[in-house]
């Protein structure tokens, strides 16, 4: 074995990346870095004991060369023998639809449209209904030199501990495990192993924008910075992991808090001025933060400046009346300060609106949802349509879009979690299971059972988010009228 793979399954082991069995699930774009990962773990993977599949998104973005980057991805995974499947998205219409830049609607679809795959083909591989952890991850090619840049750009930026941390060695999406095992190594390092083992890659062109700040940062100023000591790139990682350990640690007090707190949080709808007073000040933005998690579909364009502007709005300094005032944050949201709460929404009215909250649910009566609304609920944003029947029977198949029948909802909904007693149809609409059993079936990992949200009709289930709908309200040749739901989760990837 050599010394870069050594290195890798090193870093693969302290971090407790995989576990014996897994499938690990790579994401191969044809890049240097993805090329040498799949290379690194084809060569570990019998000590490991892990199964691999490569999984390649052509973004539909840059023509006929991304096109050829994945068909340079099939040939390499053909050569290579691993298994593999290339799935083409449109990125551009996606964002659109979303209004969200070009490079985090990408993202978005990307890991979105991975995840279903993933969560459907391990389904079709597993007949056997048992109530066991989920064994496959999927793993990304970030690399020491990706993680110094994030940190450089968030500095830059306006950051916190948190921003200063680079990149996490594993996180999750949607439930899926996300493991980064070529963390360790440098640029250098990867472009070396590729030449040293006669491979080839592909090159994307827009890498070689240096208007773009990510690719500044990385052609002239970790260049620079490595002029001043060939070490620079190391000592960032290393001064990062232990910036990282330390935000982890107040992130978690700040949950404590939150979670210790509800009664006086209105269940997260608002937040009490009072109790983020009450703490040291080294813990309010992570208490702000951690509430913006909890309310909002994305934030991924919150930077520190705007948690700072939050927390000066939730002081009383001077004896200063602050009731009325407010902070606009990216994604046309609103933080205004009133009768002693922060309360969160939508700077569009006509969008969105305040809904009261009781013991963590929302009331949704069906009347309301005349032509598009929208709730935040658990964190995520759920968006409300209805329209007539389209003469087309092509109905959405993904997780986080759902088609239901109008007619066969009663008058009121609500967004919820689990509680005794639930149940949903999952035969023809006759015979309807306990919910827990549901989630045995559909392989949810017990960690995930209380938090997954819920669309209600009483004790009825008609949607737990991530899985198939109720039998009972799907669409049919009767159909007339149809009420469509989409959910997008808040989780922040990198």
């Amino acid at each position: 074995m050599n010394r870069i793979s050594r290195k890798v399954l090193d870093f693969i082991r302290e971090k407790s990346l995989v576990s014996e069995g897994d499938t690990v699930y790579l994401a191969v774009s044809g890049g240097a870095d993805s090329v040498a990962m799949a290379l690194i773990l084809k060569d570990i993977s019998r000590i490991l004991k892990i199964k691999l599949f490569i999984i390649n998104i052509e973004h539909g973005i840059r023509g006929r060369e991304s096109i050829e980057d994945s068909e340079f991805v099939l040939n390499f995974a053909e050569k290579t023998g691993i298994p593999a499947k290339s799935i083409s998205i449109d990125s551009i219409a996606f964002s659109k639809e979303n209004g969200m830049s070009l490079e985090e609607g990408a993202r978005v679809l990307r890991y979105r449209t991975i995840a279903d795959f993933l969560k459907n083909r391990e389904k079709s591989l597993e007949n056997v209904e048992v109530d066991s952890k989920i064994n496959y991850c999927l793993a990304t090619a970030h690399h020491a030199s990706d993680s110094v840049e994030t940190t450089i750009f968030n500095m830059v930026r306006g950051t916190g501990l948190k921003g200063l941390s680079g990149i996490s060695p594993s996180n999750s999406f949607e439930g899926i495990k996300i493991i980064r095992p070529i963390l360790p190594l440098t640029k250098e390092e990867i472009e070396n192993y590729i030449k040293e083992n006669g491979f080839s890659f592909r090159h994307d062109s827009t890498n070689d924008d240096d208007e773009i700040s990510r690719n500044y940062i990385r052609h002239v100023i970790i260049p620079s910075l490595s002029k001043l000591n060939e070490r620079a790139v190391s000592n960032i990682l290393e001064c990062s992991e232990k910036v990282r350990e330390a935000s982890d640690y107040f992130s978690r007090e700040a949950v404590n808090i939150l979670s210790e707190n509800k009664e006086i949080t209105d269940d997260d709808a608002s937040l009490d001025t009072g109790l983020i007073n009450s703490i040291d000040c080294v813990l309010r933005p992570y208490i702000v933060f951690e509430w913006l998690k909890r309310n909002l579909s994305s934030i991924k364009d919150v930077s520190s400046s705007h948690v700072n502007a939050i927390v000066r709005l939730s002081e009383n300094k001077n004896g200063e009346n602050q009731d009325g005032k407010e902070i606009n944050i990216p994604g046309r949201i609103k933080v205004l300060r009133k009768n002693g709460r922060l309360l969160i929404g939508s700077i569009d009215d006509n969008l969105t609106e305040r809904i009261s909250s009781h013991d963590g649910m929302i009331i949704i009566e069906k009347e309301e949802i005349k032509n598009r609304k929208v709730y935040y609920f658990s964190g995520g944003k759920f968006i409300f349509s209805i329209f007539d029947r389209p003469i087309s029977k092509d109905f959405p198949r993904k997780n986080y879009t759902k088609w239901f029948d109008y007619d066969n909802i009663g008058k009121a909904l609500c967004l919820r979690y689990r509680k005794e007693g639930d149940r949903i149809c999952t035969i023809n609409g006759r015979e309807s299971v306990p919910l827990n059993r549901f989630f045995i079936n559909e392989k949810l990992e017990r960690t995930l059972r209380d938090s997954t949200p819920l669309l209600c009709d009483g004790s009825e289930v008609l949607w737990a988010v991530g899985m198939r709908i109720s039998e009972k309200v799907k669409i049919s040749e009767r159909t007339k009228k149809i009420l469509a739901v989409e959910y997008i989760d808040s989780e922040d990837l990198l």
